[in-house]
Protein backbone atom coordinates (compact mmCIF):
# COMPACT_ATOMS: atom_id res chain seq x y z
CA UNK A 1 0.00 0.00 0.00
CA UNK A 2 2.88 2.91 0.02
CA UNK A 3 2.05 3.56 -4.11
CA UNK A 4 -1.23 4.45 -2.46
CA UNK A 5 -0.17 6.55 0.27
CA UNK A 6 1.99 8.44 -1.71
CA UNK A 7 -0.81 8.88 -4.11
CA UNK A 8 -2.90 10.15 -0.96
CA UNK A 9 0.05 12.46 0.00
CA UNK A 10 0.40 13.97 -4.14
CA UNK A 11 -3.43 14.04 -4.54
CA UNK A 12 -4.80 14.44 -1.07
CA UNK A 13 -7.50 12.05 -1.76
CA UNK A 14 -10.54 12.35 0.87
CA UNK A 15 -10.12 9.59 3.96
CA UNK A 16 -13.58 7.74 2.03
CA UNK A 17 -11.49 7.48 -1.27
CA UNK A 18 -8.20 6.67 0.10
CA UNK A 19 -10.34 3.82 2.11
CA UNK A 20 -12.23 2.64 -1.47
CA UNK A 21 -9.37 2.83 -3.25
CA UNK A 22 -7.20 0.78 -0.74
CA UNK A 23 -10.01 -1.77 -0.67
CA UNK A 24 -10.30 -1.90 -4.53
CA UNK A 25 -6.35 -2.57 -4.57
CA UNK A 26 -6.24 -5.41 -2.05
CA UNK A 27 -9.32 -6.88 -3.94
CA UNK A 28 -7.51 -7.02 -6.95
CA UNK A 29 -4.36 -8.51 -5.61
CA UNK A 30 -6.19 -10.68 -3.56
CA UNK A 31 -7.94 -11.58 -6.90
CA UNK A 32 -4.16 -12.22 -8.06
CA UNK A 33 -4.00 -14.58 -5.15
CA UNK A 34 -6.70 -16.67 -5.56
CA UNK A 35 -7.69 -16.93 -9.24
CA UNK A 36 -4.71 -15.61 -11.57
CA UNK A 37 -2.30 -18.78 -11.32
CA UNK A 38 -4.28 -21.68 -10.68
CA UNK A 39 -2.97 -24.04 -13.10
CA UNK A 40 -0.54 -26.29 -13.95
CA UNK A 41 1.27 -24.67 -17.02
CA UNK A 42 2.53 -21.68 -14.66
CA UNK A 43 4.41 -24.32 -12.36
CA UNK A 44 7.39 -23.13 -14.10
CA UNK A 45 6.64 -19.38 -14.17
CA UNK A 46 6.12 -19.37 -10.15
CA UNK A 47 9.35 -20.82 -9.36
CA UNK A 48 11.39 -18.76 -11.69
CA UNK A 49 9.65 -15.38 -10.21
CA UNK A 50 9.31 -16.75 -6.61
CA UNK A 51 5.01 -16.86 -6.71
CA UNK A 52 2.44 -15.28 -7.63
CA UNK A 53 3.31 -12.01 -9.33
CA UNK A 54 1.14 -9.43 -9.71
CA UNK A 55 2.84 -5.54 -11.19
CA UNK A 56 1.35 -1.90 -10.50
CA UNK A 57 1.89 1.35 -11.60
CA UNK A 58 0.53 4.79 -9.98
CA UNK A 59 0.91 8.63 -10.83
CA UNK A 60 -1.17 11.60 -10.10
CA UNK A 61 -1.58 14.09 -12.69
CA UNK A 62 -1.96 17.79 -11.01
CA UNK A 63 -2.89 19.36 -14.40
CA UNK A 64 -6.00 16.91 -15.16
CA UNK A 65 -6.65 16.48 -11.50
CA UNK A 66 -6.47 12.99 -12.08
CA UNK A 67 -5.20 9.71 -9.99
CA UNK A 68 -4.69 6.44 -12.15
CA UNK A 69 -3.80 3.42 -10.40
CA UNK A 70 -2.89 0.06 -12.93
CA UNK A 71 -2.08 -3.25 -11.18
CA UNK A 72 -1.65 -6.18 -13.78
CA UNK A 73 -0.89 -9.87 -13.23
CA UNK A 74 0.51 -12.64 -15.98
CA UNK A 75 -2.16 -15.09 -14.71
CA UNK A 76 -5.09 -16.86 -16.31
CA UNK A 77 -7.25 -13.82 -17.26
CA UNK A 78 -10.72 -13.18 -15.99
CA UNK A 79 -12.32 -15.56 -18.48
CA UNK A 80 -9.68 -18.36 -18.28
CA UNK A 81 -10.18 -18.46 -14.56
CA UNK A 82 -14.27 -17.89 -14.43
CA UNK A 83 -15.02 -19.50 -17.22
CA UNK A 84 -13.59 -23.11 -16.68
CA UNK A 85 -16.35 -23.50 -14.56
CA UNK A 86 -18.83 -24.01 -17.26
CA UNK A 87 -16.62 -25.59 -19.23
CA UNK A 88 -17.46 -23.48 -22.46
CA UNK A 89 -14.07 -21.56 -22.88
CA UNK A 90 -15.52 -20.47 -26.05
CA UNK A 91 -14.94 -16.97 -27.77
CA UNK A 92 -18.65 -16.33 -28.03
CA UNK A 93 -19.34 -16.73 -24.16
CA UNK A 94 -15.66 -14.81 -23.33
CA UNK A 95 -17.62 -11.38 -22.95
CA UNK A 96 -20.14 -12.35 -21.30
CA UNK A 97 -18.24 -14.41 -18.32
CA UNK A 98 -16.07 -11.19 -17.47
CA UNK A 99 -19.48 -9.37 -17.54
CA UNK A 100 -20.85 -12.18 -15.29
CA UNK A 101 -17.59 -12.35 -12.98
CA UNK A 102 -17.69 -8.76 -12.23
CA UNK A 103 -21.64 -8.88 -11.47
CA UNK A 104 -22.25 -8.35 -7.56
CA UNK A 105 -22.71 -12.28 -6.03
CA UNK A 106 -20.31 -13.94 -8.72
CA UNK A 107 -17.47 -15.67 -7.92
CA UNK A 108 -15.91 -19.37 -8.83
CA UNK A 109 -16.04 -20.41 -5.00
CA UNK A 110 -19.06 -21.49 -3.56
CA UNK A 111 -20.04 -20.60 -0.13
CA UNK A 112 -21.13 -17.27 2.20
CA UNK A 113 -19.98 -14.06 1.54
CA UNK A 114 -18.21 -14.97 -1.58
CA UNK A 115 -18.80 -12.88 -4.73
CA UNK A 116 -18.52 -9.42 -3.52
CA UNK A 117 -15.21 -8.32 -4.81
CA UNK A 118 -15.82 -6.84 -7.70
CA UNK A 119 -17.49 -4.52 -5.81
CA UNK A 120 -15.29 -3.69 -3.95
CA UNK A 121 -13.56 -2.99 -7.20
CA UNK A 122 -15.40 -1.09 -8.44
CA UNK A 123 -16.80 1.35 -5.53
CA UNK A 124 -13.80 3.87 -5.78
CA UNK A 125 -15.70 5.13 -8.90
CA UNK A 126 -18.25 7.58 -8.63
CA UNK A 127 -18.17 7.93 -4.67
CA UNK A 128 -19.66 11.69 -3.80
CA UNK A 129 -18.50 12.58 -7.59
CA UNK A 130 -19.94 14.34 -10.19
CA UNK A 131 -17.03 14.11 -12.49
CA UNK A 132 -16.56 11.47 -14.96
CA UNK A 133 -14.14 8.62 -13.13
CA UNK A 134 -13.41 5.08 -14.83
CA UNK A 135 -12.94 1.92 -14.23
CA UNK A 136 -10.90 -0.51 -16.76
CA UNK A 137 -10.17 -4.27 -16.54
CA UNK A 138 -8.60 -5.67 -19.92
CA UNK A 139 -8.27 -9.07 -19.39
CA UNK A 140 -8.43 -11.60 -22.76
CA UNK A 141 -10.60 -10.57 -25.43
CA UNK A 142 -12.67 -8.77 -22.92
CA UNK A 143 -12.72 -4.76 -22.30
CA UNK A 144 -14.80 -4.16 -19.20
CA UNK A 145 -15.70 -0.27 -18.79
CA UNK A 146 -17.96 1.56 -16.07
CA UNK A 147 -17.61 5.23 -15.18
CA UNK A 148 -19.10 7.54 -12.46
CA UNK A 149 -21.23 9.43 -15.68
CA UNK A 150 -23.67 6.49 -16.61
CA UNK A 151 -22.64 3.88 -13.76
CA UNK A 152 -23.67 1.23 -16.38
CA UNK A 153 -20.69 -1.24 -17.07
CA UNK A 154 -20.14 -2.65 -20.67
CA UNK A 155 -17.94 -5.27 -21.69
CA UNK A 156 -16.53 -5.74 -25.18
CA UNK A 157 -14.57 -8.17 -27.16
CA UNK A 158 -11.12 -7.01 -28.24
CA UNK A 159 -9.51 -8.19 -31.13
CA UNK A 160 -6.06 -8.14 -29.28
CA UNK A 161 -5.17 -10.93 -26.98
CA UNK A 162 -4.36 -9.16 -23.26
CA UNK A 163 -2.23 -12.06 -21.53
CA UNK A 164 -4.14 -12.41 -17.67
CA UNK A 165 -5.94 -8.91 -16.06
CA UNK A 166 -5.20 -5.54 -16.26
CA UNK A 167 -7.27 -3.14 -13.99
CA UNK A 168 -7.23 0.47 -14.18
CA UNK A 169 -8.66 3.42 -11.65
CA UNK A 170 -8.71 6.78 -13.20
CA UNK A 171 -9.73 9.00 -9.94
CA UNK A 172 -10.54 12.63 -9.09
CA UNK A 173 -8.96 13.72 -6.00
CA UNK A 174 -11.20 15.90 -4.07
CA UNK A 175 -8.79 18.04 -2.59
CA UNK A 176 -9.77 20.71 -0.47
CA UNK A 177 -12.74 19.03 0.43
CA UNK A 178 -14.06 17.14 3.73
CA UNK A 179 -16.34 14.05 4.20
Amino acid sequence: METATMLQKRAVLTPDQFSLLASAISEAMLNVSHHAYEDDMFKSQLAMLGGKRWWQCAWFNADENEVVFIICDLGLGIYGSFGTLDGDLDQQNEVSSVMKALTLGESRFVGLGRGNGSEDIKRPIGSGCAESEKLLVLTGHARYSYNSQDAMPRCERLAEFIPGTLVQWSLVPRRGEHD
